[in-house]
């Protein structure tokens, strides 16, 4: 049926990406970015002068991707931001525009080259005294050196939050068992990036341990951490992850289709639940109860499904119609 888990149009991204909502700005450059439309080019070189690094930073990767008119001025004009996230992206961005365009990998994400220089060079200007260099370098470790583990951990704990994210997004690509105790204290982080990419370490990891702050992380103030968390929970698996998220669903607002994609996908028989579903505020939670019993043939859930026939969202009443004439005709 796919109308739960619906991605935003583009012209909804870019309300977003013009709007006041730092998580909803994040997450429109992190899709337009994908998308690669060049007419958006020109937005993403604006949020560059945004107020906040995270969107900064996503929005120097994002105008990489697209290359759309004037983006190298634009990058250009933002290598000196007061920000090493922000300036590591924007140098990556500059690179990548130096190259033939590529399409996103298999996962969505671009895949990232090692930048100039000997690992000899990079482990030396890891102990920069300028953050900005320290994050760098340690990007350029995670991307190219299969043997900077240790280099990722120790910058795990460094004092500029840009080294730590940047430290925390190389274990996501290379997870190391050693570092979940440190991650998990990340979580509390004050840095949203350090939560972020300490969230999907965790997730990649498959840390067990890591379930109580990946939990809390679920009510995090920013959404993409709210999304990774979700992500991660269900990498980790388990009954107590089921319940966490069947917890958390009956009171999710709307704008975070991973957690209706994980409900999915972990399967468990949740009839019990579906009367709290069926009269959920949000339509995709609605639309996720009607995808279960559709595809489960539950015939004693017709009842449930009736409730839906006249809901106020027109995909619902169609789909609910559609699944209760299925279910009805079931010997």
């Amino acid at each position: 049926m796919g109308k739960t888990a619906r991605l935003p149009s583009t012209p909804e991204l870019i309300g977003w990406l013009q709007g006041h909502e730092t998580d909803l700005k994040v997450q429109a450059c992190l899709d337009l970015g994908e998308r690669r439309i060049p007419t958006t080019g020109v937005l993403l070189n604006a949020a560059l002068t945004d107020p906040e690094p995270l969107v900064r930073r996503e929005a120097a990767l994002a105008v990489g991707m697209v290359r759309g008119p004037g983006a190298r001025r634009a990058l250009l004009a933002a290598t000196s931001d007061p920000d090493p996230s922000v300036a590591a992206a924007v140098k990556e961005a500059l690179d990548r525009l130096e190259r033939p365009p590529t399409r996103a990998s298999p996962e969505g994400e671009p895949a990232r080259t090692m930048p100039p220089g000997s690992t000899a060079e990079l482990l030396e200007r890891a102990r920069h005294p300028d953050p900005r260099e320290r994050a760098e370098a340690v990007a350029g470790l995670a991307a190219g050196d299969p043997s900077a583990g240790a280099v990722l951990l120790a910058a795990l704990e460094d004092p500029a939050p840009g080294v730590r994210a940047r430290a925390a997004e190389g274990l996501a690509r290379r997870p190391m068992a050693r570092a979940a105790g440190t991650l998990i204290d990340l979580m509390e982080d004050d840095d949203p990036d350090v939560r972020f990419q300490s969230a999907r370490a965790l997730g990649a990891l498959r840390a067990g341990q890591a379930f109580a702050c990946l939990a809390q992380a679920l009510g995090d103030d920013f959404q993409l951490v709210r999304e990774v968390a979700v992500a991660a929970l269900v990498r980790i698996g388990g009954e107590r992850v089921c319940r966490e998220l069947h917890h958390v669903a009956r009171t999710w607002v709307p704008g975070s289709p991973p957690l209706l994609d994980a409900l999915q996908e972990l399967g468990e028989d949740v009839l019990g639940e579906l009367d709290v579903w069926i009269d959920h505020p949000y339509e995709g939670v609605r639309g996720v109860a009607v995808d279960w019993i559709a595809s489960r043939g539950e015939r004693r859930a017709c009842s449930l499904l009736a409730r839906l026939t006249d809901d106020p969202e027109g995909w619902l009443r169609q789909e609910a119609r559609e699944a209760l004439e299925t279910l009805r005709s079931l010997k």
